[in-house]
């Protein structure tokens, strides 16, 4: 039952790398997710937010205390699917609402594809929605669209409760599919009826 350390690392990533190499590039880029990936025991674990079409390899190594505890890294590499065109993309929307708040399904036509969704007023058009994900991306991000893809876009089926949302208010969902190192939009804005 001792600890270890099982993740997906584009392949790009480390090639080339030896295994030392490898441990010190992943403890020190992913620092903040190997407490996710730390395991014991015997485990099942299926991996997400892989970029469609893409290169991966799977690391393991022991690890405990910030060591490696294994003498080789086991490594198994694999392509991921190729997502289909993005336009055509529709999504589902489940929606309970409250009082204040309304938990949130997303569900995307294609999981391949990496979108953002957001509960809007009633009154918003594809436009504003837009408009509003340019604003975030250059006043709350600074303009990296890296950093705002990796905590804004969502892939596969996402769900969460949107708060302080104002009593007898109507509103609805809206999703679009975004390029995830640009920031291009790649579809129509899609809203819940």
């Amino acid at each position: 039952d001792d600890p270890y350390v099982v993740m997906p690392v584009r392949k790009s990533e480390i090639e080339g790398m030896t295994d030392e190499e490898i441990f010190v590039y992943v403890t020190t880029k992913y620092d903040y997710l190997l407490g996710e990936y730390t395991l014991t025991g015997n485990n099942t674990k299926t991996f997400s937010r892989m970029r469609p079409d893409t290169d991966y390899t799977i690391i393991a190594f022991g690890y405990k205390a910030g060591v490696m505890t294994t003498s080789e890294m086991d490594k198994v590499h694999f392509k991921t699917l190729p997502a289909g065109n993005p336009a055509d993309c529709t999504f589902e929307f489940s929606c309970e609402p409250d009082v204040d708040c309304a938990f949130i399904q997303v569900t995307p036509s294609d999981k391949g594809q990496f979108y953002h969704w957001l509960v809007y007023p009633s009154y918003y058009t594809a436009d504003d929605a837009r408009n509003y994900l340019q604003m975030v991306i250059r006043d709350n991000y600074e303009g990296d669209v890296a950093t705002f893809s990796s905590w804004e876009l969502s892939l596969g089926t996402d769900s969460a409760t949107a708060w302080d949302l104002y009593p007898e208010t109507e509103y609805k969902v809206g999703a679009v599919v975004m390029d995830y190192d640009t920031g291009e939009f790649l579809s129509e804005v899609v809203f819940s009826e």
